[in-house]
């Protein structure tokens, strides 16, 4: 799970926060960091995705 938000404060150290920017908002730099997560996200999830679906950590 990621969180976007102005205020990362309002989250646990250990929570994923894409931090924007209370004027600009949700901008093409917070899209490109939200981009980078998912993709991270994504290509580690399937590298230790189980047959079953279930993600292992080996």
């Amino acid at each position: 799970m990621v969180a976007i938000d102005d205020i990362p404060e309002h989250y646990p150290p250990d929570a994923t926060v894409v931090a924007i920017d209370d004027y600009n908002g949700f901008d093409q730099n917070s899209a490109k960091v939200l981009s980078e997560y998912l993709t991270w996200f994504q290509r580690l999830g399937k590298k230790y995705r189980n047959r079953e679906g279930e993600l292992t950590w080996k």
